[in-house]
């Protein structure tokens, strides 16, 4: 999709067992989170995990390019997912 329309892009707080941001009561009880295959957390250089609440990072939104499949735009969002810290380009390659 465009980035202009990243707010529609997969929408996922960090942690695991944790539901996406947006979803309705029948597509909760379709997809329980206690068996989501995504889930996102923080490593720092020695892989040891980071508390994504002292970064005040809370989750993530993710959506393929709409003119290259394989560049994947990620963005990190801050608490109440009210402001958009960063803007990652993956290639997928």
């Amino acid at each position: 999709m465009p980035v202009a329309d990243y707010s529609k892009g997969l929408y996922m707080p960090m942690g695991i067992g944790i539901p996406p941001f947006y979803q309705s009561y029948e597509e909760l009880t379709k997809n329980h989170p206690d068996v989501s295959p995504y889930f996102s957390f923080l490593l720092d250089s020695q892989d040891r995990w980071i508390d994504h609440h002292h970064l005040v990072v809370d989750g993530s939104v993710m959506h393929l390019d709409k003119d290259n499949p394989n560049l994947l735009h990620l963005y990190l969002l801050s608490y109440e997912r009210n402001t958009l810290i960063a803007h990652f380009l993956i290639d997928l390659t």
